[in-house]
């Protein structure tokens, strides 16, 4: 997975002189999108149900939250500063909408449900399923709350490991690490 990242995230400064930089950066999104999406599908039947995340769903959840941190370190080592915009929007989408998809599936029940069909549930579903796989780690709270701490945790990881990284960089020179 190190080595998938590290070729996939490049500078802003490489992209701004003609290089493949945009490119590689789009893909490294990508390639974080999927990571979200195997850890839903893992953790599906467990958030459905109701019950304990399997050992698949705890595993998909762990690889999805390190590919972010590991993104984040290599973007932070590259100087790729859009990674933190693109994660700032991504974890606000996870841990602001969660609880607000939520209320509006609990404010007016049945009637926010017939009038967005499955559209909200389905939501929610999207925002929270590929964390619950981490919910054991944390006391029997609501699971919007455990989906928004958790999401929260992981964005807050990634930062420092783009700003521990960035700063690794700055100190070994204009050309980062090798």
């Amino acid at each position: 997975m190190t080595g998938i990242l590290r070729g996939l995230l490049d500078s802003d400064e490489q992209s701004a002189v003609g290089g493949s930089g945009h490119g590689r950066l789009a893909k490294a999104r990508w390639f974080l999108l999927l990571t979200w999406v195997v850890a839903g599908v893992a953790n599906a039947n467990g958030f459905i149900m109701g019950s304990a995340p399997t050992a698949l769903g705890v595993g998909a959840t762990i690889v999805a939250a390190c590919a972010w941190l590991l993104a984040g370190w290599i973007a932070g080592s590259r100087r790729t500063a859009s990674f933190v915009r693109f994660a700032a929007v991504f974890w606000g989408m996870v841990v602001a909408g969660t609880p607000l998809v939520f209320w509006a599936l609990t404010a007016a029940p049945g009637r926010a449900v017939s009038k967005g069909g499955f559209v909200l549930p389905l939501l929610l579903f999207t925002l929270i399923s590929p964390l619950y796989g981490l919910y054991e780690l944390l006391p029997p709270w609501e699971p919007v709350v455990q989906g928004a701490v958790v999401g929260a945790a992981v964005f807050a990881m990634a930062l420092v490991a783009y700003f521990g990284g960035r700063r690794i960089a700055q100190a070994t020179g204009p050309a980062g690490p090798e």
